[in-house]
């Protein structure tokens, strides 16, 4: 996988280094590659990968890999585009298999150098404030990391914590999972292959935003026949799959439908109680964020929604007084005065799991999504299917269950001799109520 010189595959890998300190020179493997993936997940702060490569030199026994080795790697869209570089470690051989008696096929795992440098520190240190920027703070003193803060508001801007011998990363994590906002909407925090910062941002900020490929939707069922569709812009989806999806027993059986909630106060002996119900609590939120009814059905059984039921009593300790000094000046982490800023962790954690109840994979050609600007995780994209119909000529049906407005939840970068495409798993919220969006195009 030579540097190339035009632009036919999606790409330019200008550079792929391996270095140790056992290698005095950084050795040059870009020209032996035969594939290349990068994973984004919304969940994970530091990306992961695997490379594979093809030994016909005795590059696999001179390297003599030990699972702390250095893999740089330098690649554009063409040659005439910044270019994106970025380090991986890697941390283990997936496999190595021999494909005749003068080469061996060889595959390692990447992980990016901040999460193995992360694996490396234990933090057990005192932080107070808002909880991005104590997110900062651990980032900025142990891995000279940016955070973006791309939230529009976080409720909680007065805790107190001892960070509970964590790694810089898991205490980052830690700590974004009792971030909400004062809607009580998840945060999320990532990594990305476009920048070399890390983000935190909000759902609601996610569901505001206009879907990247507005102008040129990805659109799946599209034959000759459908002339209908004569000059529409658009970008196939060259595959997909719907599995494991609309869970909704599993998510009743979590206490995320409708269940009574308790928060202990060890230092009073009181409880603070509500009874949680996702259309009322969390759904409302969301409605009010897109300004459109969610698609939640009304399904009862022995003639009772299913939010009315109390399905689960969830009890936990939320607060103890630890950092009360009569000025009220910090909470410790799950301590809150109000029993509606106990509910806004429910909220947050019900809508976390509903967003991925209807989810989706498409695979697409990668154009536009290597590039410096961020498109991929935490970006929202359209896309429409057709109906399961014959195709008319004059009036064209849109899918309305599997078509909407997504937000990226994982982006997997497949880099290959032939061509560059990207699998996206695809979250949503709500659906097409109409077919009046894409008509509109």
């Amino acid at each position: 996988m030579a540097q190339q010189e035009s632009n036919t595959k999606g790409y330019v890998l200008h550079e792929v280094l391996f270095s140790s300190n056992r290698t005095l020179i950084p050795v040059a493997i870009q020209n032996i590659v035969a594939d290349l993936e990068i994973f984004e997940h919304l969940d994970l702060p530091y990306l992961t990968g695997q490379i594979s490569f093809i030994d016909d030199s005795r590059l696999f026994d001179r390297l003599n890999i030990q699972g702390y080795e250095y893999i740089t790697i330098e690649l554009s869209k063409s040659t005439n585009d910044e270019t994106i570089r970025k380090t991986f470690v890697i941390d283990k051989i997936i496999k190595s298999v021999k494909s005749n008696e003068q080469t061996e096929f060889t595959a390692v795992h990447l992980i990016e150098d901040i999460a193995y440098k992360s694996n490396l520190i234990n933090v057990n240190k005192a932080y107070n404030g808002a909880p991005n920027h104590i997110i900062e703070k651990v980032l900025s003193q142990n891995l000279n990391k940016e955070l973006k803060n791309l939230c529009e508001s976080i409720s909680q801007d007065k805790i107190k914590l001892i960070v509970p011998n964590l790694s810089p990363l898991a205490a980052a994590t830690w700590i974004k999972n009792r971030a909400t906002t004062r809607d009580g909407l998840p945060t999320y925090l990532f990594s990305t292959l476009a920048n070399d910062d890390i983000k935190m941002i909000d759902l609601g900020t996610m569901l505001k935003q206009n879907p990247v490929n507005t102008n040129t939707p990805f659109l799946y069922g599209l034959t000759e026949h459908h002339t209908e569709l004569g000059g529409f812009a658009h970008a196939e989806i060259y595959d997909y799959s719907i599995a494991d999806n609309e869970d909704m027993f599993d998510l009743i059986e979590k206490g995320l439908v409708g269940s009574r909630y308790e928060f202990y106060d060890t230092l009073s002996g009181d409880f603070k109680r509500h009874d949680f119900e996702v259309s009322k609590d969390a759904f409302s939120v969301i409605e009010k964020q897109l300004d459109q009814e969610m698609s939640y059905g009304d399904f009862s059984i022995d003639e009772k929604q299913l939010h009315k039921y109390h399905s689960r009593n969830m009890s936990s300790i939320a607060s103890s007084g630890a950092y009360d000094d009569g000025t009220s000046r910090f909470k410790s982490y799950d301590e809150e005065y109000e029993s509606s800023d106990h509910t806004k962790k429910i909220i947050g954690r019900a809508l976390k799991h509903f967003l991925l109840k209807s989810s989706i994979d498409i695979r697409v050609n990668a154009l536009g999504f290597l590039d410096k600007h961020h498109t991929t995780i935490g970006n929202k994209v359209r896309i429409l299917f057709l109906a399961n119909r014959p195709a008319s000529g004059t009036e064209m049906k849109l899918d309305l269950k599997k078509s909407g407005d997504y937000i990226i939840y994982q982006c997997k970068h497949t880099m290959n001799l032939s061509r560059y495409d990207v699998h996206l798993k695809c979250v949503k919220v709500s659906d097409y109520i109409d077919d009046t969006t894409l008509k509109g195009m």
